[in-house]
């Protein structure tokens, strides 16, 4: 008990109040930065985001959609006879015009045509995605392509005033250089991009490893991430398009967009690992840094109380009956 009474005394609680009270305030201070930050972070990597997504999945969309409509293409659609030569140059000039690739699949020719000068007949064997894309109900059809080369296409049905189909006007893009803009985007603010289909087919990602290869397409569900989301998560009956989810012991922060005019989905997934070390760190260093001033604050009012005390006691104590200055201050 004399230990305790030697050493745990007024000083020593009051040494552990003033650590208790630096902790505290070092932890609203954080807190406080800590949402600053994140809010800040998120507004300046999720505006390039979108940013990206409107550069390389909206704008070849947009032209295709375009051509479609304003081009002299869907009148050309409609002859009694296609004229091949006619429709290939056209579609030559449009992609000079815009850098990409361009193609009409004629259903009354049963052929297609593309910028780059060669036709396809349209039959199943050859041409498996206009059947299937003929019979969806979308009148926007995003799909991959092109096994030896990768191409993301993006094709709109054609109908005449009758209502008549009459075949496709399409945009392709090399998959590579979606590839190459993500890993970008990637490198510089740490999000992960991920586009899935209404199959839930990856059809794009920042992940070299979840892209298609001509060999094979990836599911959503096959991701780690994914597998670790509730039921009602998966199902996207979730009222917060925002889940922080929990893998292998690394935080994830995963955020969903949805893109009606494909049919999309878009997931960004962002690790917290990088920033809670950093909040932990900046956390410990201000709780230092305000123990240091709080420390240095006492200090110097020990030095300076006293020196004031004593020289206002010196000037301003007088004996009350005399009105002479007390005894201890006389020179």
């Amino acid at each position: 008990m004399r230990f305790w009474q030697k050493y745990v005394n007024s000083k020593f609680y009051f040494a552990l109040i003033l650590v208790m009270f630096s902790v505290a305030l070092s932890a609203i201070i954080s807190l406080s930065k800590s949402v600053e930050n994140q809010s800040l972070l998120e507004i300046q990597s999720l505006t390039p985001a979108f940013e990206i997504v409107s550069e390389e999945i909206l704008k070849p969309l947009f032209i295709a959609e375009t051509v479609a409509r304003a081009s002299p293409l869907k009148l050309h659609m409609n002859d009694d006879v296609i004229d091949e030569n006619k429709i290939i140059t056209m579609l030559g000039e449009m992609s000079e015009e815009f850098a990409f690739d361009f193609f009409v699949a004629s259903e009354k020719s049963r052929t297609q045509y593309n910028s780059d000068g060669t036709t396809l007949p349209l039959n199943a064997e050859q041409v498996e995605w206009y059947f299937r894309a003929k019979n969806s109900s979308q009148k926007v059809v995003a799909a991959l392509g092109n096994i030896k080369d990768i191409h993301i296409y993006f094709d709109i049905k054609i109908y005449n005033k009758q209502g008549e189909f009459l075949g496709f006007i399409g945009v392709g893009k090399r998959l590579n250089s979606f590839i190459t803009s993500f890993e970008k985007f990637k490198n510089k603010f740490d999000y992960e991009f991920v586009f899935v289909d209404h199959n839930d087919d990856i059809v794009l990602s920042s992940d070299q490893s979840l892209v298609a290869d001509g060999k094979r397409i990836k599911k959503l569900q096959q991701l780690p991430w994914f597998k670790a989301l509730t039921p009602e998560q998966q199902s996207g009956q979730h009222p917060s398009d925002n889940v922080l989810v929990n893998v292998e012991g690394d935080d994830l922060l995963v955020a969903k967009a949805d893109l009606r005019a494909l049919n999309w989905k878009l997931f960004l997934i962002n690790s917290l690992h990088v920033r809670q070390n950093d909040t932990t760190k900046v956390f410990v260093l201000q709780t230092f840094y305000i123990v240091f001033l709080l420390l240095f604050a006492l200090l110097i009012g020990r030095i300076v109380i006293p020196y004031i005390q004593a020289e206002f006691a010196a000037k301003h104590q007088n004996d009350p009956l005399t009105q002479l200055p007390n005894r201890a201050h006389l020179a």
